[in-house]
C-alpha cells in the first residue's frame, strides 16, 4: 500500500495495481528445474547482469509473453511501461507515439 500511494502521488493520472497470477510468475511444468538452476549459476558466473536471479527471469518471461494477456489491459489500446534507471529523450518518444496513433 505504501508503494502504491508513493507512485500514485507522482502523477495526476489514474494508476492501477494488479495481481499477477502464479501461473504467469512461476516456472512452467515443462521446464527442467535442475537445468534451469544450472543455467542461472552459469549466467552468474560469467557476469550476465541480473540473469542469475530467479525473480528477474520470471519478470522477463512476464514482460515478454504474459503482460498483454492480463485482464486489466483489455480496455486499453496502448500502454507505456516505465523502467527504472532508463533515460529516454521525451521529444523523440512523443514523436514516435504520435506516428503510431
Amino acid at each position: 500500500m505504501q508503494d502504491q500511494a508513493a507512485t500514485q502521488n507522482l502523477t495526476s493520472a489514474k494508476c492501477y495495481y494488479e495481481i499477477v497470477s502464479r501461473e504467469h510468475w512461476s516456472l512452467p511444468d515443462w521446464i527442467d528445474e535442475g537445468r534451469f538452476m544450472n543455467s542461472l549459476e552459469y549466467l552468474g558466473a560469467i557476469g550476465v547482469g541480473k540473469g542469475w536471479m530467479i525473480s528477474y527471469r520470471h519478470m522477463c518471461r512476464w514482460n515478454s509473453g504474459f503482460f498483454y494477456k492480463h485482464p486489466r489491459l483489455k480496455d486499453f489500446d496502448w500502454y507505456w511501461r516505465v523502467e527504472p534507471d532508463v533515460s529516454t529523450g521525451l521529444l523523440g518518444l512523443l514523436s514516435c507515439l504520435k506516428d503510431l496513433i
